[in-house]
């Protein structure tokens, strides 16, 4: 029986609670908001199959779907969560619309030359 090849998700995380620049994700750098240019990245890198951004804020999720970025993870942010919880919801998540395992890259909301060294992380990824 074939199976179904892995899907590469980039899961940006973007919160507006940074104590030192607050909100700095939809502050404008060289003319985008800085979420607009952490989802163009791994666009542009061509790694990845599916660009997903963790928020809880409305604003932040407004930047990111016009860019193809999904945000299905909103409502269920209310509540603070672990990275290891996030990403077995987003697995379980992925599983539920039936896809296949799934390979998870966290990317730093403020990454901006993803493109120059995208492939070397997904050589170095974990499989969860």
């Amino acid at each position: 029986m074939p199976t179904e090849p892995r899907k590469t998700i980039a899961i940006i995380p973007a919160r507006g609670g940074s104590k030192r620049i607050p909100r700095k994700n939809i502050r404008c750098f060289n003319g985008w908001p800085m979420l607009e240019w952490s989802v163009r990245a791994p666009q542009t890198s061509r790694q990845f199959d599916e660009i997903m951004v963790r928020t809880e804020d409305l604003e932040f999720a407004e930047i990111a779907e016009p860019c193809s970025a999904k945000v299905p993870f909103l409502a269920e942010l209310k509540l603070r969560v672990t990275l290891q919880q996030l990403c077995r919801y987003v697995i379980k998540f992925w599983r539920n619309i039936v896809k296949p395992v799934v390979v998870l890259i966290w990317l730093a909301a403020s990454i901006r030359q993803l493109p120059s060294y995208g492939p070397k992380i997904c050589q170095t990824v974990a499989l969860l």
